[in-house]
């Protein structure tokens, strides 16, 4: 397990929508700091009382990057706790890294 502070590094092409809204996320609730996120993550997970592997800031990374998308325990932990489905990994981006959402743009 990693210690310390990993920060966030965005790609030049945003990979898809659930990339682009796990970014946000770790930048809006804890300021670019991959380990904190996967530790919020970890958190939430459905399975960690079960004995489940901790979520670590190189998988989520690995996601940002376009590498990997979540599984069922880190997809359903993402969803609870900011709202992007799994299938957002599978479409193009709806935006640029840390760019507002469609409807939050609507409703400014």
């Amino acid at each position: 397990m990693m210690h310390g502070v990993l920060k966030l590094h965005l790609p030049a092409r945003v990979p898809s929508d659930g990339a682009r809204q796990l970014a946000r996320y770790v930048m809006r609730a804890h300021g670019g700091d991959l380990a904190a996120a996967a530790r919020a993550i970890t958190a939430r997970s459905f399975t960690r009382a079960l004995g489940a592997e901790p979520v670590e800031a190189v998988t989520l990374q690995r996601m940002i990057d376009g590498e990997i998308v979540p599984g069922l325990r880190v997809g359903t932990a993402m969803h609870l706790l900011f709202g992007v489905a799994a299938r957002a990994f599978q479409r193009p981006a709806a935006g640029w890294w840390l760019a507002a959402d469609a409807d939050q743009r609507a409703a400014a």
